[in-house]
Protein backbone atom coordinates (compact mmCIF):
# COMPACT_ATOMS: atom_id res chain seq x y z
CA UNK A 1 0.00 0.00 0.00
CA UNK A 2 1.60 3.17 -1.00
CA UNK A 3 -0.13 6.53 0.29
CA UNK A 4 0.63 10.18 -1.38
CA UNK A 5 1.35 12.71 0.88
CA UNK A 6 -1.44 14.60 0.37
CA UNK A 7 -3.45 10.91 0.88
CA UNK A 8 -1.23 10.66 3.94
CA UNK A 9 -2.09 13.68 5.58
CA UNK A 10 -6.24 13.94 5.17
CA UNK A 11 -6.10 10.47 6.28
CA UNK A 12 -4.57 11.40 9.41
CA UNK A 13 -6.29 14.23 10.02
CA UNK A 14 -10.08 12.39 9.44
CA UNK A 15 -8.54 9.39 12.49
CA UNK A 16 -8.68 10.98 16.03
CA UNK A 17 -5.96 9.27 16.99
CA UNK A 18 -2.29 10.10 15.69
CA UNK A 19 -0.08 7.57 14.68
CA UNK A 20 2.61 6.83 17.34
CA UNK A 21 6.19 8.00 17.69
CA UNK A 22 9.20 5.98 18.23
CA UNK A 23 12.65 7.07 17.78
CA UNK A 24 15.46 4.73 18.96
CA UNK A 25 18.43 5.87 18.72
CA UNK A 26 21.99 3.76 18.65
CA UNK A 27 24.90 5.48 20.45
CA UNK A 28 28.14 5.56 18.47
CA UNK A 29 26.96 2.15 16.14
CA UNK A 30 29.94 2.49 13.46
CA UNK A 31 28.43 2.00 9.54
CA UNK A 32 30.05 -1.69 9.52
CA UNK A 33 28.42 -2.64 12.83
CA UNK A 34 25.37 -4.24 11.75
CA UNK A 35 24.57 -7.59 9.76
CA UNK A 36 23.48 -5.64 7.19
CA UNK A 37 26.56 -4.46 6.41
CA UNK A 38 28.47 -6.91 8.23
CA UNK A 39 27.75 -10.64 8.36
CA UNK A 40 29.89 -11.43 10.84
CA UNK A 41 27.98 -9.27 13.62
CA UNK A 42 24.48 -10.36 14.49
CA UNK A 43 21.90 -7.58 14.48
CA UNK A 44 18.42 -9.53 13.44
CA UNK A 45 16.16 -7.01 15.09
CA UNK A 46 17.84 -3.96 13.75
CA UNK A 47 17.93 -5.13 10.12
CA UNK A 48 14.49 -6.40 10.38
CA UNK A 49 13.51 -3.10 11.54
CA UNK A 50 15.15 -1.47 8.46
CA UNK A 51 13.90 -4.37 5.82
CA UNK A 52 10.37 -3.07 7.38
CA UNK A 53 11.16 0.37 6.75
CA UNK A 54 12.41 2.64 4.34
CA UNK A 55 15.94 2.40 4.25
CA UNK A 56 17.57 5.71 4.16
CA UNK A 57 21.07 4.89 1.52
CA UNK A 58 21.89 9.21 1.80
CA UNK A 59 20.98 10.24 5.21
CA UNK A 60 23.68 11.73 7.38
CA UNK A 61 23.88 13.06 10.86
CA UNK A 62 26.95 15.03 12.87
CA UNK A 63 30.45 13.65 13.88
CA UNK A 64 29.69 13.39 17.91
CA UNK A 65 26.85 13.30 19.85
CA UNK A 66 25.73 16.42 21.01
CA UNK A 67 25.12 18.23 18.08
CA UNK A 68 23.40 15.54 16.47
CA UNK A 69 20.71 15.25 19.02
CA UNK A 70 20.33 19.02 19.28
CA UNK A 71 19.59 19.01 15.95
CA UNK A 72 16.82 16.51 16.38
CA UNK A 73 15.59 17.69 19.02
CA UNK A 74 15.04 21.28 17.81
CA UNK A 75 15.52 20.84 14.09
CA UNK A 76 18.38 24.03 14.06
CA UNK A 77 21.71 23.05 13.28
CA UNK A 78 24.29 23.71 15.78
CA UNK A 79 25.65 27.02 14.83
CA UNK A 80 22.30 28.23 15.65
CA UNK A 81 22.52 26.89 19.05
CA UNK A 82 25.80 27.52 20.34
CA UNK A 83 26.44 23.74 20.11
CA UNK A 84 28.93 23.22 17.46
CA UNK A 85 31.98 22.98 19.01
CA UNK A 86 32.13 19.81 21.06
CA UNK A 87 29.92 17.38 23.27
CA UNK A 88 28.26 18.85 27.26
CA UNK A 89 30.63 18.24 30.17
CA UNK A 90 29.34 17.42 33.59
CA UNK A 91 29.77 20.38 35.54
CA UNK A 92 29.60 22.56 32.56
CA UNK A 93 27.03 25.53 32.37
CA UNK A 94 26.16 24.55 28.74
CA UNK A 95 22.43 23.14 26.97
CA UNK A 96 20.44 23.62 23.71
CA UNK A 97 19.05 26.80 24.92
CA UNK A 98 15.63 27.13 26.65
CA UNK A 99 14.31 29.54 23.67
CA UNK A 100 14.49 27.06 21.25
CA UNK A 101 11.14 24.55 21.37
CA UNK A 102 12.18 20.90 21.47
CA UNK A 103 10.10 17.99 19.95
CA UNK A 104 8.15 16.91 23.22
CA UNK A 105 7.03 19.86 23.74
CA UNK A 106 4.79 20.35 20.44
CA UNK A 107 3.75 16.78 20.68
CA UNK A 108 2.76 17.39 24.01
CA UNK A 109 0.68 20.31 22.86
CA UNK A 110 -0.52 18.01 19.58
CA UNK A 111 -2.00 15.67 22.21
CA UNK A 112 0.57 12.85 22.42
CA UNK A 113 1.62 11.43 25.68
CA UNK A 114 5.73 11.95 25.61
CA UNK A 115 8.08 9.52 27.47
CA UNK A 116 11.76 9.45 27.41
CA UNK A 117 14.57 6.25 27.95
CA UNK A 118 18.21 6.73 28.05
CA UNK A 119 20.45 9.37 27.37
CA UNK A 120 19.88 13.21 27.05
CA UNK A 121 23.05 14.79 26.92
CA UNK A 122 21.57 18.12 26.28
CA UNK A 123 22.06 19.94 29.47
CA UNK A 124 21.27 20.05 32.88
CA UNK A 125 22.66 22.41 34.76
CA UNK A 126 19.22 24.15 35.00
CA UNK A 127 16.45 22.25 36.75
CA UNK A 128 14.94 23.89 34.03
CA UNK A 129 17.16 21.98 31.39
CA UNK A 130 16.10 18.49 32.21
CA UNK A 131 13.48 16.35 30.26
CA UNK A 132 11.08 16.66 32.25
CA UNK A 133 10.90 20.35 31.95
CA UNK A 134 11.51 20.04 28.36
CA UNK A 135 7.78 18.24 27.26
CA UNK A 136 8.67 14.78 28.24
CA UNK A 137 6.32 13.39 31.21
CA UNK A 138 8.81 11.04 32.48
CA UNK A 139 12.86 10.11 32.06
CA UNK A 140 14.48 6.96 32.91
CA UNK A 141 18.17 7.19 32.10
CA UNK A 142 20.99 9.93 32.36
CA UNK A 143 22.09 13.23 31.56
CA UNK A 144 25.61 12.87 30.41
CA UNK A 145 27.33 11.37 27.57
CA UNK A 146 28.74 8.42 28.88
CA UNK A 147 28.80 6.18 32.08
CA UNK A 148 29.26 2.31 33.15
CA UNK A 149 26.49 0.46 32.02
CA UNK A 150 26.61 -1.40 34.85
CA UNK A 151 27.76 1.45 37.94
CA UNK A 152 25.97 4.62 35.88
CA UNK A 153 29.05 6.79 37.18
CA UNK A 154 31.06 8.69 35.52
CA UNK A 155 34.80 9.98 36.14
CA UNK A 156 35.02 13.91 34.85
CA UNK A 157 36.51 16.84 35.82
CA UNK A 158 38.51 14.60 38.48
CA UNK A 159 35.46 12.95 40.40
CA UNK A 160 33.17 10.04 40.23
CA UNK A 161 29.82 10.57 40.63
CA UNK A 162 26.49 8.84 39.97
CA UNK A 163 24.16 9.77 36.98
CA UNK A 164 20.65 8.31 36.61
CA UNK A 165 17.60 9.83 37.10
CA UNK A 166 13.81 8.25 37.72
CA UNK A 167 10.71 10.50 38.23
CA UNK A 168 12.81 13.65 38.25
CA UNK A 169 15.44 12.56 40.78
CA UNK A 170 18.70 11.24 41.08
CA UNK A 171 18.84 7.55 42.14
CA UNK A 172 21.37 4.88 42.40
CA UNK A 173 18.92 2.22 42.87
CA UNK A 174 19.69 0.61 39.57
CA UNK A 175 23.32 0.19 40.52
CA UNK A 176 24.39 -3.31 39.49
CA UNK A 177 22.37 -3.62 36.63
CA UNK A 178 22.95 -3.50 32.82
CA UNK A 179 21.20 -0.54 31.21
CA UNK A 180 20.48 -2.04 28.25
CA UNK A 181 17.72 -4.29 30.37
CA UNK A 182 16.86 -1.30 32.81
CA UNK A 183 16.32 0.38 29.11
CA UNK A 184 14.20 -2.02 27.58
CA UNK A 185 12.25 -3.23 30.70
CA UNK A 186 11.23 0.49 31.33
CA UNK A 187 10.06 0.85 27.78
CA UNK A 188 8.38 -2.53 27.84
CA UNK A 189 6.40 -0.88 31.22
CA UNK A 190 5.69 2.49 29.79
CA UNK A 191 3.50 1.01 26.92
CA UNK A 192 1.87 -1.85 29.10
CA UNK A 193 0.77 0.73 30.81
CA UNK A 194 -0.38 3.63 27.90
CA UNK A 195 -4.10 4.02 26.87
CA UNK A 196 -4.33 3.21 23.42
CA UNK A 197 -6.95 5.57 22.64
CA UNK A 198 -4.23 8.37 23.16
CA UNK A 199 -1.12 8.95 20.92
CA UNK A 200 2.17 7.99 22.67
CA UNK A 201 5.64 9.58 21.54
CA UNK A 202 8.28 7.61 23.29
CA UNK A 203 11.89 8.61 22.74
CA UNK A 204 14.56 6.09 23.51
CA UNK A 205 18.49 7.06 23.57
CA UNK A 206 20.08 3.62 23.94
CA UNK A 207 23.23 3.46 25.74
CA UNK A 208 25.05 0.82 24.05
CA UNK A 209 27.45 0.22 22.19
CA UNK A 210 28.86 4.16 24.19
CA UNK A 211 32.62 3.54 25.53
CA UNK A 212 33.13 1.99 28.37
CA UNK A 213 33.22 -1.36 26.65
CA UNK A 214 31.25 -3.57 29.05
CA UNK A 215 28.59 -6.71 28.27
CA UNK A 216 26.89 -9.39 30.00
CA UNK A 217 29.61 -12.51 29.79
CA UNK A 218 27.10 -14.77 27.76
CA UNK A 219 27.03 -12.21 24.91
CA UNK A 220 30.55 -11.73 24.76
CA UNK A 221 31.27 -15.83 24.75
CA UNK A 222 28.91 -15.54 21.66
CA UNK A 223 31.85 -13.63 20.09
CA UNK A 224 34.91 -15.54 21.76
CA UNK A 225 36.35 -16.66 18.01
CA UNK A 226 36.84 -12.60 17.36
CA UNK A 227 40.39 -12.32 19.01
CA UNK A 228 40.87 -8.35 19.00
CA UNK A 229 39.04 -7.91 22.66
CA UNK A 230 37.57 -4.47 22.29
CA UNK A 231 36.08 -5.27 18.95
CA UNK A 232 34.78 -9.07 21.08
CA UNK A 233 33.11 -6.72 23.64
CA UNK A 234 31.94 -4.20 21.17
CA UNK A 235 30.26 -7.31 19.00
CA UNK A 236 28.66 -8.33 22.53
CA UNK A 237 27.31 -5.03 22.92
CA UNK A 238 25.80 -4.44 19.74
CA UNK A 239 23.82 -8.35 19.82
CA UNK A 240 22.75 -6.31 23.27
CA UNK A 241 21.57 -3.53 22.03
CA UNK A 242 19.86 -5.51 18.62
CA UNK A 243 17.91 -7.41 21.88
CA UNK A 244 16.51 -4.25 23.47
CA UNK A 245 15.71 -2.86 19.96
CA UNK A 246 14.03 -6.32 19.79
CA UNK A 247 12.42 -5.93 23.34
CA UNK A 248 11.03 -2.59 22.50
CA UNK A 249 9.56 -3.96 18.83
CA UNK A 250 7.60 -6.23 20.60
CA UNK A 251 6.53 -4.48 23.45
CA UNK A 252 4.84 -2.28 20.59
CA UNK A 253 3.58 -5.32 18.94
CA UNK A 254 2.20 -6.84 22.29
CA UNK A 255 0.13 -3.44 22.97
CA UNK A 256 -1.22 -4.11 19.19
CA UNK A 257 0.14 -0.54 18.74
CA UNK A 258 3.19 -1.28 16.31
CA UNK A 259 1.48 -1.05 12.61
CA UNK A 260 -0.14 2.33 14.06
CA UNK A 261 3.73 3.68 15.06
CA UNK A 262 6.18 5.82 13.32
CA UNK A 263 9.64 4.35 13.73
CA UNK A 264 12.78 6.36 13.54
CA UNK A 265 15.77 4.24 13.84
CA UNK A 266 19.41 6.23 13.60
CA UNK A 267 22.77 6.48 14.87
CA UNK A 268 24.26 9.73 16.26
CA UNK A 269 27.28 9.73 14.78
CA UNK A 270 29.53 7.45 13.32
CA UNK A 271 31.14 4.42 15.23
CA UNK A 272 34.63 5.07 17.28
CA UNK A 273 37.34 2.88 16.18
CA UNK A 274 39.22 4.05 18.80
CA UNK A 275 37.23 1.68 21.12
CA UNK A 276 35.73 -1.60 18.95
CA UNK A 277 33.40 0.47 16.52
CA UNK A 278 33.98 0.03 12.80
CA UNK A 279 32.78 2.22 9.47
CA UNK A 280 34.62 0.12 6.67
CA UNK A 281 34.56 0.95 4.17
CA UNK A 282 33.67 4.57 4.75
CA UNK A 283 36.94 6.90 5.39
CA UNK A 284 37.46 8.06 9.20
CA UNK A 285 35.44 7.59 12.10
CA UNK A 286 33.48 9.53 15.46
CA UNK A 287 34.65 13.07 15.69
CA UNK A 288 35.90 13.51 12.05
CA UNK A 289 34.20 15.14 9.03
CA UNK A 290 34.85 11.87 7.12
CA UNK A 291 31.80 10.22 5.93
CA UNK A 292 33.10 7.45 8.82
CA UNK A 293 31.88 10.05 11.03
CA UNK A 294 28.49 11.33 9.69
CA UNK A 295 27.68 9.13 7.31
CA UNK A 296 24.33 7.73 9.21
CA UNK A 297 22.48 4.25 9.61
CA UNK A 298 19.20 5.42 9.16
CA UNK A 299 15.35 4.19 8.44
CA UNK A 300 11.69 4.99 9.50
CA UNK A 301 8.94 3.11 8.91
CA UNK A 302 5.51 4.85 8.20
CA UNK A 303 2.12 2.97 8.70
CA UNK A 304 1.00 2.66 5.06
CA UNK A 305 3.98 3.24 3.37
CA UNK A 306 5.55 0.06 2.09
CA UNK A 307 9.46 -1.10 2.90
CA UNK A 308 11.69 0.57 0.47
CA UNK A 309 14.90 2.43 0.21
CA UNK A 310 15.59 5.97 -0.80
CA UNK A 311 18.60 7.03 -2.17
CA UNK A 312 17.77 10.64 -1.64
CA UNK A 313 19.49 13.37 0.15
CA UNK A 314 18.80 13.55 3.78
CA UNK A 315 20.20 15.00 7.13
CA UNK A 316 19.31 14.56 10.80
CA UNK A 317 17.99 18.35 10.85
CA UNK A 318 15.29 17.84 8.44
CA UNK A 319 13.57 14.95 10.93
CA UNK A 320 11.58 17.31 12.79
CA UNK A 321 9.52 19.14 10.30
CA UNK A 322 9.12 15.92 8.88
CA UNK A 323 7.78 14.33 11.66
CA UNK A 324 5.71 17.36 12.36
CA UNK A 325 4.09 16.78 8.41
CA UNK A 326 3.71 12.53 9.27
CA UNK A 327 1.56 13.06 11.90
CA UNK A 328 -0.28 16.47 11.22
CA UNK A 329 1.03 18.11 14.14
CA UNK A 330 1.09 21.83 13.66
CA UNK A 331 4.35 23.62 14.92
CA UNK A 332 2.77 25.31 17.63
CA UNK A 333 6.06 26.98 18.96
CA UNK A 334 6.79 28.97 15.22
CA UNK A 335 10.45 26.98 14.94
CA UNK A 336 12.72 27.85 12.73
CA UNK A 337 13.21 25.16 11.08
CA UNK A 338 17.13 25.13 9.14
CA UNK A 339 15.65 21.66 7.44
CA UNK A 340 12.77 20.66 5.36
CA UNK A 341 10.24 18.53 5.39
CA UNK A 342 11.17 15.27 3.80
CA UNK A 343 7.80 13.54 4.07
CA UNK A 344 7.07 13.62 0.31
CA UNK A 345 9.96 12.44 -0.11
CA UNK A 346 9.41 9.51 1.81
CA UNK A 347 5.83 8.74 1.24
CA UNK A 348 6.17 9.08 -2.29
CA UNK A 349 9.43 8.37 -3.69
CA UNK A 350 9.59 12.14 -4.58
CA UNK A 351 12.64 14.22 -5.10
CA UNK A 352 15.04 15.54 -2.17
CA UNK A 353 13.33 18.89 -0.35
CA UNK A 354 17.03 19.90 0.12
CA UNK A 355 20.02 19.47 -2.52
CA UNK A 356 22.68 20.70 0.62
CA UNK A 357 23.69 20.53 4.12
CA UNK A 358 25.91 22.12 6.68
CA UNK A 359 28.27 19.49 8.64
CA UNK A 360 29.40 22.24 10.85
CA UNK A 361 31.59 25.42 11.24
CA UNK A 362 33.78 25.31 14.66
CA UNK A 363 35.69 28.41 14.99
CA UNK A 364 37.29 26.94 17.99
CA UNK A 365 38.92 24.25 15.80
CA UNK A 366 41.51 25.83 13.38
CA UNK A 367 43.83 23.92 11.24
CA UNK A 368 48.08 24.69 12.01
CA UNK A 369 48.76 23.55 8.14
CA UNK A 370 50.00 25.72 5.87
CA UNK A 371 48.02 25.89 2.43
CA UNK A 372 49.05 28.47 0.31
CA UNK A 373 46.05 28.70 -2.05
CA UNK A 374 43.69 31.55 -2.16
CA UNK A 375 39.79 31.90 -2.93
CA UNK A 376 37.82 34.17 -3.89
CA UNK A 377 35.59 34.08 -0.85
CA UNK A 378 35.95 35.70 2.43
CA UNK A 379 35.37 32.42 4.56
CA UNK A 380 38.52 31.56 6.78
CA UNK A 381 39.90 28.43 5.24
CA UNK A 382 41.29 27.02 8.57
CA UNK A 383 38.74 26.77 9.97
CA UNK A 384 36.64 23.04 10.33
CA UNK A 385 34.01 23.06 8.70
CA UNK A 386 32.15 21.10 6.13
CA UNK A 387 29.23 21.30 3.82
CA UNK A 388 27.17 19.27 1.58
CA UNK A 389 26.00 20.49 -2.18
CA UNK A 390 24.53 18.16 -4.57
CA UNK A 391 27.40 15.35 -5.02
CA UNK A 392 30.18 17.54 -3.59
CA UNK A 393 31.78 17.74 -0.32
CA UNK A 394 33.52 20.61 0.83
CA UNK A 395 35.81 20.19 4.04
CA UNK A 396 38.02 22.74 5.54
CA UNK A 397 40.43 23.21 8.26
CA UNK A 398 41.67 19.62 9.42
CA UNK A 399 38.73 17.17 9.16
CA UNK A 400 40.26 15.52 12.30
CA UNK A 401 42.17 15.58 15.45
CA UNK A 402 45.96 15.39 14.89
CA UNK A 403 46.34 11.26 16.37
CA UNK A 404 43.19 9.83 14.97
CA UNK A 405 43.66 7.84 11.80
CA UNK A 406 42.07 9.12 8.45
CA UNK A 407 42.32 6.27 6.58
CA UNK A 408 39.77 3.26 6.10
CA UNK A 409 40.08 0.91 8.79
CA UNK A 410 40.01 -2.65 8.26
CA UNK A 411 37.40 -4.86 10.36
CA UNK A 412 39.49 -6.91 12.95
CA UNK A 413 36.81 -9.89 12.93
CA UNK A 414 37.45 -10.19 8.91
CA UNK A 415 39.94 -12.62 7.71
CA UNK A 416 43.56 -10.89 7.46
CA UNK A 417 44.14 -12.04 4.06
CA UNK A 418 46.77 -9.74 3.70
CA UNK A 419 44.76 -6.50 3.32
CA UNK A 420 45.63 -3.56 5.79
CA UNK A 421 44.27 -0.64 7.03
CA UNK A 422 44.86 2.37 5.12
CA UNK A 423 45.36 5.15 7.95
CA UNK A 424 47.90 7.45 6.20
CA UNK A 425 46.69 10.34 4.29
CA UNK A 426 45.10 10.57 0.67
CA UNK A 427 46.31 14.13 0.69
CA UNK A 428 48.77 16.76 2.36
CA UNK A 429 47.78 17.27 6.21
CA UNK A 430 48.31 20.75 5.01
CA UNK A 431 45.41 21.12 3.19
CA UNK A 432 42.77 23.96 4.07
CA UNK A 433 40.49 23.21 1.85
CA UNK A 434 39.30 19.80 0.35
CA UNK A 435 36.45 18.98 -2.13
CA UNK A 436 35.44 15.09 -2.85
CA UNK A 437 32.54 13.74 -5.43
CA UNK A 438 30.73 11.96 -3.06
CA UNK A 439 28.32 9.85 -5.79
CA UNK A 440 31.26 9.11 -7.74
CA UNK A 441 34.02 8.79 -4.71
CA UNK A 442 31.87 7.92 -1.62
CA UNK A 443 35.22 6.68 0.17
CA UNK A 444 36.99 10.04 -0.37
CA UNK A 445 39.97 8.44 -1.85
CA UNK A 446 40.42 11.28 -4.79
CA UNK A 447 40.68 14.76 -3.55
CA UNK A 448 39.87 17.43 -6.19
CA UNK A 449 39.90 20.72 -4.97
CA UNK A 450 42.80 21.95 -7.58
CA UNK A 451 40.38 20.26 -10.27
CA UNK A 452 37.05 21.84 -9.59
CA UNK A 453 37.95 25.17 -8.40
CA UNK A 454 34.55 26.83 -9.32
CA UNK A 455 32.92 24.62 -7.23
CA UNK A 456 35.21 24.89 -4.42
CA UNK A 457 34.63 28.86 -4.62
CA UNK A 458 30.92 28.80 -4.33
CA UNK A 459 30.69 26.33 -1.41
CA UNK A 460 32.85 28.36 0.39
CA UNK A 461 30.52 31.22 0.08
CA UNK A 462 27.68 28.62 0.89
CA UNK A 463 29.73 28.41 4.33
CA UNK A 464 30.26 32.21 4.77
CA UNK A 465 26.65 32.69 4.17
CA UNK A 466 25.88 30.00 6.92
CA UNK A 467 28.84 31.62 9.61
CA UNK A 468 27.34 34.79 9.24
CA UNK A 469 24.21 33.17 10.78
CA UNK A 470 25.99 31.46 13.40
CA UNK A 471 25.58 32.90 16.92
CA UNK A 472 28.63 32.40 19.51
CA UNK A 473 30.23 28.90 19.93
CA UNK A 474 29.87 28.52 23.96
CA UNK A 475 32.28 26.35 25.80
CA UNK A 476 32.14 27.56 29.54
CA UNK A 477 34.55 26.30 31.97
CA UNK A 478 33.10 23.61 34.55
CA UNK A 479 31.53 25.11 37.52
CA UNK A 480 33.24 23.75 40.87
CA UNK A 481 29.24 24.00 42.23
CA UNK A 482 28.19 21.09 39.86
CA UNK A 483 30.99 18.71 40.68
CA UNK A 484 29.42 15.40 42.76
CA UNK A 485 31.36 16.24 46.10
CA UNK A 486 28.78 19.17 46.32
CA UNK A 487 25.80 17.32 44.49
CA UNK A 488 25.64 14.60 47.28
CA UNK A 489 28.09 12.45 44.69
CA UNK A 490 25.96 12.61 41.68
CA UNK A 491 26.22 14.79 38.49
CA UNK A 492 22.67 16.24 38.87
CA UNK A 493 20.90 19.71 38.22
CA UNK A 494 22.99 22.59 39.80
CA UNK A 495 22.01 26.13 39.12
CA UNK A 496 18.39 27.76 40.44
CA UNK A 497 16.98 29.85 38.02
CA UNK A 498 18.43 33.03 39.29
CA UNK A 499 21.92 32.30 39.23
CA UNK A 500 23.88 34.90 37.19
CA UNK A 501 24.64 32.11 34.35
CA UNK A 502 22.31 33.23 31.33
CA UNK A 503 24.14 31.92 28.63
CA UNK A 504 21.08 31.29 26.88
CA UNK A 505 19.93 34.92 26.27
CA UNK A 506 22.36 35.41 23.31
Amino acid sequence: MRLSILGWISLSVAIAKKPNVLILIADDLGWNDISLHNSYLSTPNVDGLIQESLHLQSYYVNPICTPTRSVLMSGRYQIHTGLQHAVILGAQPNGLPLTDPVQPEIFKDCGYRTHMVGKWHLGFYDEKMVPENRGFESHYGYLIGAEGHYNHSQFMQGQNGVDFRDGGASTNSSWGQYSADLFAKRVEDLVEAHDVEESLYMYVGLQNVHYPLEAPQHYVDQFSWIKDRDRRVYAAMTKSMDDTVGRIINSFKNKGIWEDTIVYFTTDNGGSTLYGGNNWPLRGLKNTLWEGGIRGIGSIKIPGVSADKRDQLMHVVDMFPTLLDLTSCPNTRKVKFDGKSQAKMLVDNDESQSDSFLINIDPLRKNKGADNRTWHSDFDVRVQAGLRWQQWKLLTGAPSSDNYPTGHIYPPEWPQDGRKNSQSNFESSNLNVRLFDIDNDPLEDFEISNQHTEIVEKMLNMLSSYNSTAVPCRWPNPDPAGLPDQNGGFWKPWINTDHKLRFHNF
